[in-house]
């Protein structure tokens, strides 16, 4: 009678790659002067896509400054296990590298698989802001107005506002600002106050 075919996770090759990955998260690749050994470990395995042997070796490089190599390993592992995590770490060794463009890209397919992540949101909004994108940056300035507490929509409106000022949409600015105003409701103690802002921000827009 033959015997039944062995699942996935049975195979050799993968019982080898967690006996590697074990290796060094219960430190018998670790110790002094065992660091080559443990990349090389963690490069074997990483290559194959696992994700923690990835994640602990771009950890590995990025303490020794090697910044756009542990991007390439997140990368690569992202390619193979897309998840919101590995693009958003990818995102930041990308930003830390010196590649902006290339930072928003990971950030943009990480905020697609989690558009309700409004941190992301903020980072995206900055990034995109950054890079003279203002349409960007308010697209997702408006999803922090829509979903975020009462405070992130007071601050994404007023946000949204300054990036249509400097895209020269006078009518847009100003209509942020009133939804800015009307976030605060007739009785709020700082409505004088926001409002005098406002009309010192149009008058800007407006000379």
């Amino acid at each position: 009678m033959p015997m039944p075919a062995r699942p996935k996770h049975f195979l050799p090759h993968a019982g080898s790659a967690r006996r590697k990955t074990l290796c060094y998260t219960r430190g018998s690749c670790s110790g002094p002067g065992r660091r080559p050994k443990r990349k090389g470990v963690l490069g074997e395995v990483a290559g194959s896509g696992n994700v923690a042997a990835s994640e602990m070796l771009a950890g590995i490089l990025e303490e020794e400054g090697e910044i756009r190599t542990a991007a390439d390993v997140i990368e690569r592992a992202a390619a193979v296990h897309e998840s919101q995590r590995l693009l958003v770490r990818l995102g930041e060794l990308f930003q830390r590298a010196g590649e902006p463009d290339r930072s928003r890209v990971a950030w943009e397919r990480a905020v697609a698989l989690a558009p309700g992540d409004l941190v992301l949101r903020k980072r995206l909004a900055a990034a995109s802001a950054h890079a003279g994108d203002w349409e960007a940056a308010v697209g997702h300035l408006r999803v922090i107005a829509e979903r975020g507490s009462p405070a992130e929509r007071f601050a994404a409106w007023g946000e949204i506002s300054l990036r249509f000022e400097e895209a020269g949409k006078v009518d847009d600015a100003i209509a942020a600002q009133e939804a800015l105003l009307a976030l605060m409701g007739p009785d709020h103690w700082q409505l004088d106050s926001a409002r005098r802002r406002s009309s010192i921000s149009i008058k800007r827009i407006i000379p």
